[in-house]
């Protein structure tokens, strides 16, 4: 049986955005060292989803496939204003990421009871993730450092859910998915000015992402 398009879901989603940063500044023989470790993300949101999958019974054991895509609206940004460690210096630095989708494709195996279906899926994910940093100091005539990236990824999900039928096709779904994308860039450097003879910044971006739906989908 094929398990139809979702018609609308609502869920939160919990973020966990990894962001490894670390500044050496070597300016007039003193080493500055800044590490920014990571920033976590409470985000509650109204997303659609589309999906089309197919189910293959085995007397009540389930064997399918599922493919998905996810319209989000993941926007975070982290600043920092504060004093050097080692002088009284004032910095500032801002880092943004965005991702306006996610897409999966998995196989799935589950059992159906009744009117009930319980499942567990696993397979590859696909998004797009936007990156900006910006840095600026007020030490001698003041420093600066800025740039941008964009990447498609590959990564991983896994994930569970209850789906309960209804009449005429219809469906109710319950499920949660992690999505999780490693080294989504690692080693990306922007200069340091005014004239970029110092070490600059050297940044790596990962991404996890923890979401829970609710679903009315339509079978045919």
């Amino acid at each position: 049986m094929p398990a139809s398009v979702l018609v609308f879901s609502v869920g939160k989603q919990i973020t966990l955005q990894l962001h490894m940063e670390t500044v050496h500044i070597l300016l007039r023989k003193i080493l500055f060292s800044l590490n920014v470790k990571s920033i976590v993300l409470l985000k509650q949101i109204l997303r659609v989803v589309f999906f089309v999958g197919y189910n293959y019974f085995w007397k009540d054991i389930l064997l399918g496939i599922e493919g998905d895509i996810t319209f989000t609206d993941f926007n975070s940004s982290h600043s920092i204003n504060t004093l050097y460690d080692s002088v009284p210096v004032p910095f500032s630095m801002t880092s943004k990421v965005r991702a306006s989708w996610f897409a999966s494709i998995a196989p799935k195996i589950g059992y159906r009871y009744n009117n009930s279906l319980f499942f567990v899926l696993g397979g590859a994910a696909f998004s797009h993730f936007r990156y900006s940093f910006s840095f600026s100091d007020e030490y001698g005539a003041g420093h600066h450092s800025a740039g941008s990236k964009s990447a498609s990824r590959t990564g991983w999900v896994v994930g569970a859910g209850y789906e309960h039928t209804l009449e005429d096709h219809w469906a109710l779904r319950f499920d949660y998915r992690y999505y999780r994308f490693d080294d989504i860039f690692n080693n990306f450097k922007t200069p340091l000015g005014p004239d970029e003879l110092h070490d600059g910044f050297s940044h790596s971006l990962k991404f996890e992402a923890n979401m829970f739906r609710v679903s009315v989908i339509r079978k045919f």
